[in-house]
């Protein structure tokens, strides 16, 4: 078989690393225009191809957390925690690797009155967070929580 395009390339046939890229960016893409049944539905099909990588684990997330369904967004972002592998060719999102996936969860934690594990997961996002004042803030108000 002959292939003009990766357009043209049935999904059994591309290899996993970039049909989890593509399924990744529609995700995204779908995410951005508000369609969040089939941004999850994408997503997680990524997550079926690789569940030992975090980007598709931090989409799915998002699709919860953008809606403020902290308590459904949060296991997404604790996969993403846990998920470390990189694949050997392709590209990764360093973030997805280091910070924004502690620090989504300790958003969703701390908005789901799960102050204590709010804390941990902030001072794990703190690390490396370009934006370490407002995660300092948000550490405070996990710290009041614990009242």
């Amino acid at each position: 078989m002959v292939v003009k395009d990766e357009a043209e390339t049935p999904a059994a046939v591309q290899p996993a690393g970039e049909r989890y890229s593509a399924l990744l960016g529609q995700a995204e893409a779908l995410l951005a225009l508000d369609r969040h049944p089939e941004a999850a539905s994408t997503a997680l099909e990524a997550v079926q191809l690789d569940p030992g990588r975090p980007e598709a684990w931090v989409v799915a997330g998002k699709v919860y957390y953008q809606q403020e369904r902290w308590a459904e967004a949060a296991p997404f972002f604790q996969a993403a925690t846990c998920a470390n592998r990189r694949p050997a060719v392709g590209a990764t999102r360093e973030t997805d690797h280091h910070w924004l996936p502690w620090d989504l969860l300790a958003v969703c934690l701390g908005n789901s009155g799960r102050h204590e594990e709010a804390l941990r997961a902030g001072l794990t996002a703190l690390r490396g967070n370009p934006e370490p004042e407002r995660v300092r803030r948000n550490l405070a108000w996990f710290v009041e929580g614990l009242g």
